[in-house]
């Protein structure tokens, strides 16, 4: 029997069934360090994206790059047709994850035409000072803790010619791009190295972090590779 967790959808609080991960998601996850569910919504109305982009280029603010031409704001979702989509999105992707988890905030990207790669980065810094983690480590390795509750990293596309720059064998190996199409959503590790891609032309997709309750990070850090 599925239990009932409770997660706050903006303005309201709803529940919503979950459950974990399916072995071959997991083991895919575990082996690349990322995972894409393809037609992940089934349909995404026009009207979404026309709003996403009215929300950024009015309160977008620049966030880290080489320059300017990256931005970032949190979503909003006051109409009625906007509340539907997250609903449906917040309930698709907490039957992804176990009760040990929790997803924060959607936050709208949008990256403008000629924008430059991000610098290779990890999106969590463990908070090793926090006492929860002071007795996991008394108790066993602390890399297989990482390894078995490590944090997420969450991608939605709703338009075509999303990507981002990966290095599958950490920042000492090759460099590689994955490319996503529309309804796609990315699901990668915490300490899966990556960047924010090049552009040419304007992008916009939908991020947001899924959090182990188990595992305390230090909020809005991230490793840089220089």
């Amino acid at each position: 029997m599925q239990a009932k967790k409770k997660i706050k959808t903006g303005y309201e609080k709803k529940y919503v069934k979950y459950s974990k991960l399916s072995k071959l998601n997991y083991e895919e996850l575990d082996k690349k360090g990322y995972y894409i569910i393809h037609n992940f919504l089934g349909d995404v109305n026009k009207n979404i994206l026309e709003e996403l982009n009215k929300q950024i280029d009015k309160r977008g603010k620049s966030i880290f790059g080489p320059d300017k031409k990256r931005k970032q704001c949190t979503l909003y979702f006051r109409q009625k047709f906007m509340k539907t989509f997250v609903d449906k999105l917040n309930y698709k992707l907490s039957n992804l994850y176990s009760s040990s988890y929790t997803h924060t905030k959607w936050n709208i990207l949008k990256s403008l035409k000629g924008c430059k790669r991000q610098t290779p980065h990890q999106d969590f810094i463990v908070d090793d000072k926090k006492e929860k983690i002071k007795e996991l480590l008394k108790e066993e390795d602390f890399s297989k803790i990482i390894k078995d509750k490590n944090p997420l990293s969450v991608i939605y596309c709703p338009m075509n010619g999303s990507k981002l720059n990966v290095w599958l064998d950490g920042i000492k190996g090759d460099e590689s791009i994955i490319n996503l199409k529309k309804d796609d959503l990315l699901i990668f590790k915490g300490d899966f190295t990556h960047a924010g891609s090049a552009y040419d032309e304007e992008n916009v997709r939908l991020h947001t972090y899924i959090d182990n309750l188990d595992i305390p990070h230090k909020n809005n850090r991230i490793r840089l590779f220089r």
